[in-house]
Protein backbone atom coordinates (compact mmCIF):
# COMPACT_ATOMS: atom_id res chain seq x y z
CA UNK A 1 0.00 0.00 0.00
CA UNK A 2 1.48 3.39 -1.17
CA UNK A 3 0.27 6.91 0.84
CA UNK A 4 1.35 10.06 -0.03
CA UNK A 5 2.15 12.52 2.68
CA UNK A 6 -0.71 15.59 3.80
CA UNK A 7 -1.58 17.46 0.74
CA UNK A 8 1.67 16.20 -1.29
CA UNK A 9 0.91 16.48 -4.98
CA UNK A 10 4.74 16.46 -7.14
CA UNK A 11 6.17 13.60 -8.27
CA UNK A 12 6.94 9.90 -6.72
CA UNK A 13 9.32 7.61 -7.96
CA UNK A 14 8.85 4.79 -9.77
CA UNK A 15 9.23 1.31 -7.97
CA UNK A 16 10.74 -1.59 -9.82
CA UNK A 17 10.68 -5.04 -8.77
CA UNK A 18 11.57 -8.85 -9.52
CA UNK A 19 10.02 -12.17 -8.97
CA UNK A 20 12.89 -15.25 -9.13
CA UNK A 21 11.13 -18.25 -9.50
CA UNK A 22 13.83 -20.72 -8.67
CA UNK A 23 16.45 -19.69 -11.34
CA UNK A 24 17.66 -16.01 -12.65
CA UNK A 25 16.02 -17.50 -15.93
CA UNK A 26 12.58 -17.45 -14.49
CA UNK A 27 12.65 -14.41 -12.78
CA UNK A 28 9.83 -11.74 -14.08
CA UNK A 29 10.30 -7.80 -13.58
CA UNK A 30 8.06 -4.85 -13.09
CA UNK A 31 8.06 -1.30 -12.57
CA UNK A 32 5.06 0.37 -10.60
CA UNK A 33 4.48 4.22 -11.95
CA UNK A 34 2.79 6.57 -9.46
CA UNK A 35 0.82 9.45 -10.42
CA UNK A 36 -1.23 11.80 -7.80
CA UNK A 37 -3.74 13.85 -9.29
CA UNK A 38 -3.84 16.99 -7.52
CA UNK A 39 -7.01 18.06 -5.68
CA UNK A 40 -7.40 22.07 -4.11
CA UNK A 41 -7.80 22.53 -0.52
CA UNK A 42 -10.66 24.54 1.10
CA UNK A 43 -9.35 27.68 1.62
CA UNK A 44 -9.87 29.54 5.35
CA UNK A 45 -12.11 32.86 5.47
CA UNK A 46 -13.72 34.45 8.83
CA UNK A 47 -16.55 33.15 10.28
CA UNK A 48 -20.04 34.53 10.05
CA UNK A 49 -20.46 38.26 12.17
CA UNK A 50 -22.42 40.85 12.60
CA UNK A 51 -21.95 44.83 12.49
CA UNK A 52 -23.87 48.04 13.06
CA UNK A 53 -24.13 51.13 12.40
CA UNK A 54 -26.83 53.64 11.84
CA UNK A 55 -28.60 55.14 8.83
CA UNK A 56 -26.54 57.25 6.43
CA UNK A 57 -23.50 56.05 8.33
CA UNK A 58 -20.54 54.05 6.53
CA UNK A 59 -19.23 51.30 9.02
CA UNK A 60 -16.14 49.32 9.05
CA UNK A 61 -15.88 45.69 7.81
CA UNK A 62 -12.95 44.75 9.10
CA UNK A 63 -12.46 41.99 6.35
CA UNK A 64 -9.58 39.49 6.83
CA UNK A 65 -7.55 38.09 3.93
CA UNK A 66 -8.42 34.65 2.64
CA UNK A 67 -5.53 32.16 3.51
CA UNK A 68 -4.52 28.81 1.81
CA UNK A 69 -4.22 25.72 3.86
CA UNK A 70 -1.83 23.76 1.54
CA UNK A 71 1.25 25.31 1.18
CA UNK A 72 3.24 22.92 -1.05
CA UNK A 73 6.48 21.17 -0.58
CA UNK A 74 9.03 21.90 -2.97
CA UNK A 75 9.62 23.07 -6.49
CA UNK A 76 12.06 20.64 -7.32
CA UNK A 77 9.49 18.15 -6.89
CA UNK A 78 6.65 20.40 -8.69
CA UNK A 79 4.59 20.56 -5.71
CA UNK A 80 3.80 24.00 -5.22
CA UNK A 81 1.52 26.24 -2.82
CA UNK A 82 -1.89 26.81 -3.68
CA UNK A 83 -3.46 30.01 -4.81
CA UNK A 84 -6.85 32.24 -4.32
CA UNK A 85 -8.71 33.42 -7.07
CA UNK A 86 -10.15 36.28 -6.96
CA UNK A 87 -13.20 37.80 -4.29
CA UNK A 88 -16.66 38.06 -4.70
CA UNK A 89 -18.83 39.90 -2.30
CA UNK A 90 -22.21 39.77 -2.67
CA UNK A 91 -24.83 42.14 -1.15
CA UNK A 92 -28.11 40.82 -0.26
CA UNK A 93 -31.24 41.02 2.14
CA UNK A 94 -34.08 43.74 2.20
CA UNK A 95 -31.48 47.24 2.16
CA UNK A 96 -29.10 45.88 -0.52
CA UNK A 97 -30.18 48.28 -3.35
CA UNK A 98 -27.61 51.08 -2.94
CA UNK A 99 -25.30 49.59 -0.89
CA UNK A 100 -21.37 50.73 -1.77
CA UNK A 101 -18.14 49.90 -0.15
CA UNK A 102 -15.33 52.72 -0.34
CA UNK A 103 -11.85 51.83 0.01
CA UNK A 104 -10.28 55.27 1.15
CA UNK A 105 -12.22 57.95 -0.87
CA UNK A 106 -12.52 55.72 -3.46
CA UNK A 107 -16.23 54.64 -4.33
CA UNK A 108 -16.91 50.55 -5.13
CA UNK A 109 -20.28 50.24 -6.38
CA UNK A 110 -21.60 46.59 -7.03
CA UNK A 111 -22.98 45.59 -10.68
CA UNK A 112 -25.43 43.17 -10.54
CA UNK A 113 -24.99 42.82 -6.59
CA UNK A 114 -21.83 41.69 -6.70
CA UNK A 115 -18.28 43.27 -6.49
CA UNK A 116 -14.73 41.31 -7.38
CA UNK A 117 -12.28 42.12 -5.46
CA UNK A 118 -8.34 40.84 -6.56
CA UNK A 119 -5.69 41.48 -3.30
CA UNK A 120 -2.52 42.84 -5.76
CA UNK A 121 -0.43 41.57 -3.08
CA UNK A 122 -1.48 38.08 -1.96
CA UNK A 123 -0.83 35.67 -4.30
CA UNK A 124 -3.35 34.58 -6.77
CA UNK A 125 -4.23 32.59 -9.98
CA UNK A 126 -2.96 33.65 -13.69
CA UNK A 127 -5.69 34.57 -15.60
CA UNK A 128 -7.99 36.95 -12.85
CA UNK A 129 -10.16 39.86 -14.47
CA UNK A 130 -8.42 43.04 -14.53
CA UNK A 131 -9.64 46.20 -12.66
CA UNK A 132 -12.71 47.02 -14.15
CA UNK A 133 -15.25 49.38 -12.30
CA UNK A 134 -18.11 49.48 -14.96
CA UNK A 135 -17.86 45.63 -14.53
CA UNK A 136 -17.73 46.01 -10.58
CA UNK A 137 -13.76 44.41 -10.22
CA UNK A 138 -11.79 46.44 -8.23
CA UNK A 139 -8.33 45.88 -7.39
CA UNK A 140 -6.42 46.56 -4.32
CA UNK A 141 -4.13 45.60 -1.41
CA UNK A 142 -4.85 43.17 1.74
CA UNK A 143 -4.16 45.95 4.36
CA UNK A 144 -6.85 48.16 1.49
CA UNK A 145 -9.06 45.44 2.39
CA UNK A 146 -9.06 44.65 5.59
CA UNK A 147 -10.56 48.97 5.93
CA UNK A 148 -13.13 48.36 3.68
CA UNK A 149 -15.95 50.54 4.50
CA UNK A 150 -19.86 49.94 3.79
CA UNK A 151 -22.58 52.50 2.86
CA UNK A 152 -25.80 51.43 3.42
CA UNK A 153 -28.57 52.96 1.04
CA UNK A 154 -29.15 56.50 1.49
CA UNK A 155 -32.30 57.70 4.02
CA UNK A 156 -32.68 53.62 4.82
CA UNK A 157 -32.94 51.60 7.95
CA UNK A 158 -33.22 48.30 6.11
CA UNK A 159 -30.40 45.69 7.30
CA UNK A 160 -28.22 43.65 4.35
CA UNK A 161 -26.17 41.25 4.00
CA UNK A 162 -22.17 40.81 2.48
CA UNK A 163 -21.07 37.30 1.84
CA UNK A 164 -17.90 36.57 1.01
CA UNK A 165 -16.74 33.97 -1.34
CA UNK A 166 -13.32 32.21 -2.48
CA UNK A 167 -11.79 29.58 -4.34
CA UNK A 168 -8.17 27.88 -4.01
CA UNK A 169 -6.44 26.51 -6.91
CA UNK A 170 -4.04 23.46 -7.41
CA UNK A 171 -1.55 26.10 -9.54
CA UNK A 172 2.12 25.37 -11.27
CA UNK A 173 5.31 27.26 -11.31
CA UNK A 174 3.50 30.17 -13.04
CA UNK A 175 0.69 30.36 -11.03
CA UNK A 176 -1.54 28.75 -13.38
CA UNK A 177 -4.17 26.28 -12.67
CA UNK A 178 -3.22 22.97 -12.92
CA UNK A 179 -4.86 20.79 -15.49
CA UNK A 180 -5.60 17.12 -16.14
CA UNK A 181 -5.93 14.95 -19.21
CA UNK A 182 -8.85 13.08 -19.99
CA UNK A 183 -8.33 11.15 -22.87
CA UNK A 184 -7.59 13.65 -26.01
CA UNK A 185 -9.75 15.96 -23.38
CA UNK A 186 -7.46 18.65 -21.10
CA UNK A 187 -9.31 20.75 -18.80
CA UNK A 188 -8.85 22.87 -15.39
CA UNK A 189 -8.48 21.07 -12.32
CA UNK A 190 -11.80 22.05 -10.45
CA UNK A 191 -11.01 24.52 -7.32
CA UNK A 192 -12.03 24.15 -3.14
CA UNK A 193 -14.84 27.17 -2.66
CA UNK A 194 -14.39 28.10 0.84
CA UNK A 195 -17.28 28.36 3.26
CA UNK A 196 -18.45 31.41 2.52
CA UNK A 197 -18.43 34.37 5.00
CA UNK A 198 -21.85 36.41 5.78
CA UNK A 199 -21.31 39.54 7.46
CA UNK A 200 -24.95 41.19 8.81
CA UNK A 201 -25.12 45.01 8.60
CA UNK A 202 -27.44 45.71 10.88
CA UNK A 203 -28.90 49.53 10.18
CA UNK A 204 -30.51 51.43 12.65
CA UNK A 205 -33.14 53.91 11.85
CA UNK A 206 -32.72 57.87 12.46
CA UNK A 207 -35.53 59.63 12.83
CA UNK A 208 -34.51 62.54 10.32
CA UNK A 209 -34.86 66.58 11.45
CA UNK A 210 -38.40 68.29 10.37
CA UNK A 211 -37.70 71.29 7.85
CA UNK A 212 -40.24 74.05 7.90
CA UNK A 213 -40.26 76.21 5.18
CA UNK A 214 -42.28 79.31 4.81
CA UNK A 215 -43.56 80.40 1.84
CA UNK A 216 -42.26 84.24 0.62
CA UNK A 217 -46.07 86.04 1.94
CA UNK A 218 -45.78 84.38 5.35
CA UNK A 219 -42.13 85.63 6.32
CA UNK A 220 -43.66 87.84 8.61
CA UNK A 221 -47.18 88.16 10.35
CA UNK A 222 -48.25 91.26 12.50
CA UNK A 223 -50.47 90.35 15.72
CA UNK A 224 -51.76 93.34 18.40
CA UNK A 225 -51.79 92.65 21.67
CA UNK A 226 -53.28 89.94 23.60
CA UNK A 227 -54.68 88.74 20.43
Amino acid sequence: EFTAAPNYAGGVPSIEYSVVGGTSENTASQTLEFVLTPVADVPIIAENKPVHTLEDTSVALEMVTPTITDAGTSASTDDYPERIGAITLTIGGAGADGVTLLNGAEVLTPVGGKLTIVLTDVPHIIGVPAANADAGVYHMTAEQYSKLMAVPKPESGDNFTITVDVTSYEVDASGAVRTQTVGDVTTPLPGAPAVPQIITVDVQAVTDKAILTLSATEVQRTFAEDT
